[in-house]
């Protein structure tokens, strides 16, 4: 997170989101990972390329803007639209492992607890991301359009 802060702020790129949005999502999933981290879980190798997939985009879009480069707005609007993505994976990821438990049609690694952790989290990311995409980009388009 103090990467993330003293990238954008040397490079004077704004975001829009709440500095609680942002403390809450770096330390959730911190926390969810630190816990994790003592378990191979199948579920993880997933969380993990998409985490990385939508970084990748995001921190790429903050360079080529960091360059000075005019971005179409399109573009920020898309990486928010594959967070929220991520998480939408995410949720059915975690379904699947919870079926593949409860119907007992393959080893499932995966435990209760973790289950119950993940859900948490990714429903609490849908409504944070999927509230930014909401206040940004629906509801801020409108007020620029009045």
């Amino acid at each position: 997170m103090k990467f993330d802060k003293s990238f954008i702020a040397k490079n004077d790129i704004t975001i829009k989101i709440f500095d609680f949005d942002c403390r809450y999502h770096h330390c959730s999933v911190l926390i969810c990972v630190w816990i994790s981290s003592k378990d191979v879980m199948a579920t993880g190798g997933w969380f993990g390329l998409m985490n990385l997939i939508v970084h990748a985009l995001m921190y790429s879009y903050f360079t080529v803007t960091s360059l000075g480069f005019k971005v179409p707005k399109i573009v920020s609007m898309c990486i928010t639209a594959c967070q929220l993505n991520q998480m939408v994976v995410g949720l059915t990821v975690n379904f699947y492992a919870l079926w593949v438990k409860m119907n007992g049609t393959a080893s499932c690694t995966v435990t209760d607890f973790h289950i119950g952790m993940v859900f948490g989290m990714y429903l609490s990311y849908v409504v944070l991301f999927g509230n930014y995409f909401y206040k940004t980009y629906i509801v801020g388009d409108e007020k620029k359009r009045q």
